[in-house]
């Protein structure tokens, strides 16, 4: 169950809800695993919370849609059932009454004004910390990564942050990482990395490193030990606490991308560009129904530029305007 307050040992922290620009948020968002109490989560749009329920509400109970949006509205007005309904009405007036219940406390949604943004926390040593953010030329990709860090709240622990990639060292994307870390920031271009970068003991434990657009580098045989000690990173990172980003065009490139596919935590997903990725994430990873996929996708590009998908317990996809649980 989502709710604003830790209620059990055992919950999760999975986001804050900030108000438009601000920098302090005004609530957390939890998970409580295995709850079976009334939902603290209300939304005051029925109608597109079932959107994904509609047809098969209407095939099941043989209703128009004009009966459907009766249904809703009663629900909506929290109406007990209408003794005037028949018996299918009744039936499907439980049915959706049972369905809103659980929707409230798998799905959180906010108005406008207000924003969802990741707790995004490495700071337990030997965890898993892989994410890998896939996504079109412009759409966003380092801004996000260079901003999630910075929300870290182990950030200044860091010993070393180490940027790896084509991108050149005064990419404006990573300027406020940079000016933040100062001297423990370095850049490394993939055209000239030192023979030690290549062995794990190079790297300090704890440090964050990101790998943008290695795949970007034109020499064969550079681009190819770059991506093989990516490959390495990603197996054994978690033994020494590293923190791992890596950025990509293309989800399904199997010999670039199918290690940080398999091994990441959080997959950063651009739907505006590229929603494709997103439906088939939802399709083969999470085994969703077409039409179900598809009210989702136009809820998210509504909602914003960027979804986060939890690929680990508790598993979840947030966009700037909703968390659902998976």
């Amino acid at each position: 169950m989502l709710s604003f307050e830790r209620v059990t040992k055992k919950d999760v922290k999975l986001a804050h809800v900030f108000p438009d620009e601000s920098k302090k948020f005004v609530a957390e968002l939890w998970y409580t695993p295995k709850f079976t109490g009334d939902s603290q989560i209300v939304n005051d749009d029925y109608m597109t919370l079932l959107r994904d329920e509609k047809m098969r509400v209407l095939n099941d109970y043989g209703l128009s849609v004009a009966e459907f949006e009766m249904l809703v509205r009663d629900l909506q007005d929290t109406k007990p059932v209408n003794p005037d309904y028949d018996r299918n009405l009744k039936k499907c007036y439980l049915d959706l009454q049972q369905t809103i219940a659980n929707k409230l406390k798998r799905e959180f949604t906010l108005d406008d004004g207000h924003i969802l943004k990741l707790n995004f926390d490495t700071s337990k040593p030997r965890q898993n910390n892989i994410i890998s953010a896939f996504g079109s030329p412009g759409c966003g990709k380092s801004h996000s990564v260079c901003h999630t860090i910075l929300t870290d709240r182990a950030l200044f622990h860091y010993p070393k942050v180490f940027l790896i990639g084509s991108v050149g060292e005064d990419d404006p994307s990573y300027e406020p990482l940079k000016k933040k870390m100062g001297a423990k920031y370095e850049y490394h271009n993939t055209a000239d990395l030192p023979a030690e970068m290549y062995e794990m003991s190079f790297y300090p434990r704890g440090s964050c490193i990101i790998f943008d657009d290695i795949s970007s580098e034109s020499d064969r045989k550079r681009k190819q030990a770059v991506l093989l000690m990516r490959e390495r990173m990603l197996s054994i990172c978690r033994h020494k606490s590293l923190r791992i980003w890596s950025t990509e065009h293309q989800f399904f490139n199997y010999r670039a991308t199918a290690k940080m596919r398999n091994n990441s935590k959080y997959l950063f997903i651009f739907p505006r560009a590229i929603p494709k990725t997103f439906l088939d994430i939802l399709e083969h990873t999470f085994s969703w129904k077409r039409n179900k996929r598809n009210a989702a996708l136009k809820l998210v590009q509504a909602d914003g530029r960027l979804v986060v998908f939890s690929l680990m317990y508790p598993q979840f996809f947030m966009s700037p305007k909703r968390l659902v649980l998976l």
